[in-house]
């Protein structure tokens, strides 16, 4: 008899899984960590503000288990955070979770049975790709251009009558992009008119660099869609795993809703300090202003230095803090990235753990003086490997 479970074979996260071979090397020289998406790690603390507002609900005594939907308080936050970009949604369509991974999980464990169908962008978030293999569904993925967009076509071409949800994530990641609403309606006319289910990924949607952010919500009766987001990388606060699903009103979704709130039950609450918190934090921007410039300012040092190489390429980075650099060689990004830890100290994440290969992400939250030394050393060990 074995003792564990082979549910769990091939299952990997590359994100994080790419640390054992840092650590092995990080050793022996110094090394930039531009493999997880966490900003306070790479310098750009929690602002004042943000943490002040969750002392003050721990000081307060809210350290006690959540209604398991998540507190009123929260819930109306979110709801309100909505209607203020014309998005009717009501405090009832918002369920607080740990983050938008817990969201994610739980529903896939609401939605599907084995086997089942899920249309995945690619390159997509890791996590898509994991829980479908795990929960065992027939993954049918469709592909990003080379700037980030989605394709009718290819959109239409991965979707079947047993395809039960459509997977977008706007603004992306790893590529940064982020649709205009004509794209957005685009997706949503063509996933909705096949009698599937959208669920929208918007854990970036504060940072977009415009401002111009299109959200796939409408709140309306006959809405399938079901949102995620959250203030983990807004509002540097990756730790607090803080987030909400809000669902749309259709009817058709009403025994998904039940099994949702389920699971929700079964894992008791999210945390409740940081829930009381939000709705004295979630409209406060101006903190928001720098943390966006600095963010801008590192994109642009990103993409300056790629077109200054031909052996990198780059889509135009609109939102979030990732770029998905294009190798201009043939290698596999595995291959590179382990390169780049061991020959240059800078830690990224192979495009195969996305999805797609001769790609590899980084992060470019951070210090702009790391950033550039990061990036020298990435040019350097690219060049290297193109002109070889």
């Amino acid at each position: 008899m074995k003792l564990y479970s082979r549910n769990l074979d091939g299952i990997v996260y590359p994100i994080r899984a790419i640390e054992a071979l840092a650590e092995k090397y990080g050793k022996e020289k110094k090394l930039f960590h531009l493999n997880i998406g966490d900003p306070v790690r790479l310098g750009m603390h929690t602002p004042r503000v943000v943490c002040d507002a969750a002392a003050q609900q721990i000081l307060a005594g809210k350290n006690f288990y959540s209604p398991s939907n998540g507190c009123v308080e929260a819930r109306e936050a979110v709801a309100r955070f909505y209607n203020e970009r014309n998005i009717h949604i009501m405090s009832d369509d918002v369920y607080m979770t740990s983050g938008v991974t817990e969201a994610i999980n739980l529903l896939y464990l609401s939605l599907f049975n084995r086997g089942e169908s899920i249309a995945l962008p690619r390159p997509y978030y890791p996590l898509y790709e994991n829980l479908a293999r795990l929960y065992s569904l027939r993954i049918n993925f469709y592909d990003l251009d080379e700037n980030g967009y989605p394709d009718i076509e290819r959109l239409e071409r991965s979707m079947s009558k047993k395809t039960k949800a459509v997977v977008l994530i706007n603004p992306n990641n790893p590529m940064g992009s982020n649709l205009n609403k004509k794209m957005l309606d685009e997706v949503k006319e063509t996933v909705l008119s096949r009698g599937s289910i959208l669920i929208s990924d918007e854990i970036y949607s504060e940072m977009a660099f415009d401002g111009n952010m299109s959200y796939a919500q409408a709140g309306s009766e006959e809405d399938r869609v079901i949102t995620l987001g959250g203030i983990s990388k807004s509002h540097r606060v990756p730790g607090w795993r803080l987030g909400w699903a809000v669902f749309g009103r259709d009817k058709s979704l009403n025994k998904l809703r039940e099994n949702f709130e389920k699971l929700l039950q079964l894992r008791l609450s999210s945390p409740a300090p940081f829930q009381y918190a939000l709705p004295h934090l979630l409209f406060d921007r101006a903190f928001l202003r720098p943390y966006m410039s600095a963010l801008m300012k590192n994109a642009a040092i990103v993409q300056k230095r790629v077109r200054e190489t031909d052996a990198l390429s780059v889509n135009k980075i609109d939102a979030a803090l990732y770029a998905f650099l294009k190798m201009n060689w043939r290698q596999k990004s595995s291959s590179f990235v382990a390169d780049l830890i061991k020959n240059q100290g800078v830690v990224a994440v192979p495009g195969s753990g996305f999805g797609r290969e001769g790609y590899f992400r980084i992060v470019f939250a951070g210090s702009r003086d790391d950033l550039e030394e990061a990036m020298d050393r990435i040019v350097a060990e690219a060049d290297k490997k193109y002109m070889a």
